[in-house]
């Protein structure tokens, strides 16, 4: 498993594990820069849900960045935004460690 693999399974399996929000990974896009990961999820909660992307570049300190869906009802809900971006910011400070 190369590294940006490596990296992608670690954003994967800490969303998916994540108790607050229930995260549903729905696929990868291919793209020509191998320094960049987007990885598309849906996300729900008691009351909404929507889908978003998350992408970074990993050829420097990992950030993650979410990117909402025009249509999602995430975009309604500043609070569920913060809390998303929270974990993020968590989990790109685990992976910046280990690697």
């Amino acid at each position: 498993m190369d590294r940006r693999q490596k990296i992608m399974r670690l954003i994967i399996d800490a969303l998916t594990a994540n108790d607050e929000l229930s995260y549903t990974y729905t696929g990868a896009a291919t793209l020509m820069d191998m320094n960049i990961i987007s990885l598309d999820f849906v996300v729900k909660t008691n009351r909404t849900g929507g889908e978003l992307n998350i992408w970074g570049m990993i050829d420097v300190p990992l950030v993650l960045k979410a990117q909402y869906d025009g249509r999602s009802f995430l975009q309604e809900h500043p609070a569920i935004q913060r809390q998303i971006e929270g974990h993020l910011k968590k989990i790109a400070e685990n992976i910046n460690r280990l690697l």
